[in-house]
């Protein structure tokens, strides 16, 4: 990220000269301590600027308080007082909120080296993914510099640019690798915020993943409740017009407006089995999980003695709970280029900043001979 460091650093004879590699200084919070403390942004974005740990902390004083006092911290008749405008406070708090970080070539080599022999001694491995880890498949994240959410909560226009097409999209490596680690034994479950169904297509059983929010090509029966595994996209995004007519829904439309969501969730196909009305499988915001992934999910999580998070700032409830569900004391990875909340948990296991196909990439080179992974990386084109 680009911030200013004027503004980090407004009083430049109190900075010190730091190294552009240092690392990121968190408190401890003891071996059997799950406390979620957040990260503060600016250490993060210390460390991006090149501001050594004990310069950030002192510029934090204003940064978190608004103002703070010269001098040393302890030092309560210190003068005089410092303060951040507001447009400076905006401009490091929308670049906090956004800012992308990125391990060096040694550290993701170090994380994936931990993360592998954790992988092998571990006995119940469980993966939480999020959009990240599709966006090198063509989809678009949602808390990025340039995600849906981020735009929209700085009021940038969200451009309709298109994209992929659902059924032109394939899994990408992290996907693969993850099926791999699956069908080697070294990984149990997948639970999945994403519906874009990549990880089924990837090899992933149906059985072994828990899609929280739904599948764009899973639909099921109101009546029955069979499912109906489509190879194209259930949803009937024309139902939007029929919603919003002024003369209202008609009386022979297959539209309905749940009350959850204030959106249609009706296909307008029928069941195989018993010829009930289908409904797509996707949990839009105000609708409640299903009961059948949502407890699938957290019995796999309870199990769990070690939890990988893979693209996911792990903000929306309740599937971001499960990170922290697996047994004492939580051993959880994670992989995102942004800060999250579970940052100071997962520092006792490995935190990782960067890509997560280059990391992935990393671990399996960790873990499988060398004959297999090319035999496996040259597969993947075919598949």
């Amino acid at each position: 990220i680009d911030v200013p460091q004027a503004i980090l650093l407004r009083n430049a004879d109190e900075a010190e000269a730091a190294d552009r590699g240092a690392s990121i200084v968190v408190e401890d919070v003891g071996p059997e301590s799950d406390s979620e403390e957040e990260i503060p942004a600016w250490r993060l974005l210390g460390k991006a600027a090149g501001i050594s740990s004990e310069t950030a902390s002192r510029t934090s004083r204003r940064v978190a308080g608004g103002k703070r006092k010269r001098g040393r911290a302890s030092d309560a008749d210190a003068d005089p007082q410092v303060t951040m405008c507001d447009r400076e406070r905006g401009i490091l708090e929308e670049a906090a909120a956004t800012a992308e970080f990125f391990d060096s070539a040694s550290e993701l080599d170090a994380s994936a080296a931990t993360v592998a022999e954790l992988l092998k001694k571990s006995t119940h491995v469980t993966a939480f993914t999020g959009a990240g880890i599709s966006t090198s498949a063509g989809i678009g994240d949602y808390r990025g510099p340039s995600g849906k959410w981020t735009q929209e909560e700085t009021g940038t226009d969200v451009a309709d640019e298109g994209g992929v097409a659902y059924e032109d999209l394939r899994p990408t490596y992290s996907h693969e690798a993850l099926a791999e680690l699956m069908r080697r034994g070294l990984l149990a479950h997948v639970m999945s915020q994403n519906c874009d169904g990549l990880h089924v297509l990837s090899g992933i059983p149906r059985a072994a993943i828990s899609e929280l929010h739904g599948n764009v090509y899973l639909e099921y029966c109101v009546d029955c409740g069979k499912e109906h595994v489509r190879n194209y996209y259930t949803l009937d995004d024309a139902a939007d017009a029929v919603l919003d007519a002024p003369g209202g829904i008609p009386a022979d439309s297959h539209v309905e407006e749940c009350p959850e969501c204030s959106c249609n969730h009706f296909t307008g196909r029928s069941c195989d089995d018993c010829g009930g009305k289908l409904k797509d499988s996707i949990i839009n915001f105000g609708d409640q999980l299903m009961p059948r992934e949502l407890d699938g999910a957290m019995e796999q999580a309870k199990k769990s003695d070690l939890m990988l998070s893979l693209g996911t700032t792990m903000l929306v409830t309740p599937a971001s709970s499960l990170v922290t569900k697996g047994r004492r004391p939580v051993k959880l990875v994670v992989v995102n280029r942004q800060a999250t909340k579970k940052d100071a948990i997962s520092m006792r296991t490995a935190r990782v900043f960067g890509s997560i196909d280059d990391f992935l990439q990393r671990v399996m080179r960790q873990l499988l001979p060398s004959s297999d992974l090319a035999s496996w990386e040259q597969g993947r084109r075919k598949r």
